[in-house]
């Protein structure tokens, strides 16, 4: 082999050598202003986030981002009521998946975290959100933003002890097959499939708690009062949940359920009233329980061809309120 050849041949293992170097020492692109952000290892996805304090937050101290399986999980532990985060792939801006989103966090200061990337959703598919810790006497809400995704693990939102934060304003575009708790909906909506618990532990507040896909049999929905507050369910293929009011549906408020129940329901009003209005569209197979006074509207059915099937227990119904039928009338 001649020296030409020898050189050549050097020249080229370098060339690859140095290309594996490279590729070995690269870091993940230019972070977005104002966000820090962690790629996975393959350097194809990342999580960015950022709060609103003037400097960006630390890794490793203000927020962490541990990869498991090439899904990230995320966990917060530096208070801040301007947490923003997405989970994305680099290449083409697509959301990402999370695999969790935690608190670690035993003080008493507060969280408002934003999921959305831009005016996007902030993640595909979530495992578990869960804005809690052991110790941890503050309070956390969801502001804002949308997952594309499906939510498999649960949610779970607290409020402090004067009963302040906890709220959820948030999108799910797929299905939920993990429990959540929040204290406060301002808006929440589901456009899958719901398979889960929903406990609404302080109040509907001024908001709605949209089911826009089917809900599964054997689902409990649980809301402990209604200001001014909605249950709205476009019509799907079934609404099976039985729902639990603590304070019944007080004027101003309403529940409108616009699929059929293909399994047997029971609406308990907790031995409050119904102020409000609750419309059942649909074939409606369902008990209304512990009702205290009936003072709003009830209707069942929307034309004579949607049947009835079940009981009502009221503690009176005033001559204001109304127990019927819409106008084309239904088999009850």
């Amino acid at each position: 082999m001649s020296n030409s050849q020898k050189m050549i041949g050097i020249l080229g293992f370098v060339v690859v050598l140095g290309t594996g170097i490279e590729n070995a020492l690269a870091a993940c692109p230019t972070f977005p202003t104002g966000f820090t952000c962690e790629c996975n290892p393959a350097e194809t996805e990342w999580v960015c986030a950022k709060w609103g304090a003037p400097a960006p937050p630390a890794k490793g101290s203000d927020f962490t981002v541990t990869y498991v399986s090439g899904v990230p999980d995320v966990t917060l532990s530096t208070a801040d009521l301007g947490w923003e985060l997405y989970s994305e792939v680099i290449s083409s801006g697509a959301p990402a998946d999370m695999g969790t989103l935690t608190l670690s966090d035993d003080g008493a200061d507060d969280y408002e975290v934003w999921i959305v990337n831009g005016a996007g959703a902030g993640a595909a598919n979530v495992g578990t959100i869960n804005l809690t810790d052991v110790g941890f006497t503050g309070y956390s809400s969801i502001e804002g933003g949308s997952i594309g995704g499906n939510l498999t693990g649960g949610l779970t939102l607290v409020q402090d002890s004067g009963g302040n934060g906890g709220e959820i304003t948030f999108t799910i575009d797929g299905d939920v097959s993990g429990a959540i708790s929040v204290p406060v909906v301002k808006a929440l909506w589901i456009f899958g499939t719901l398979s889960a618990d929903i406990d609404v532990t302080s109040a509907i507040d001024n908001g709605t708690l949209l089911l826009d896909g089917a809900v599964a049999s054997g689902v409990h929905i649980t809301v402990a009062d209604m200001v001014n507050g909605v249950i709205w369910n476009n019509p799907a293929s079934e609404f099976n949940a039985d729902i639990t009011f603590g304070n019944g549906v007080p004027s101003g408020s309403g529940v409108a359920i616009h699929s059929e129940n293909t399994s047997h329901v029971t609406y308990d009003f907790n031995n409050a009233g119904l102020g409000g209005i609750f419309q059942c569209k649909m074939d409606t197979d369902a008990d209304f329980v512990n009702g205290g006074a009936l003072t709003g509207t009830l209707k069942v059915g929307r034309a004579s061809c949607f049947d009835y099937v079940g009981s009502m227990t009221f503690a009176s119904v005033s001559a204001t309120g109304n127990r019927h039928s819409d106008d084309e009338g239904a088999h009850r």
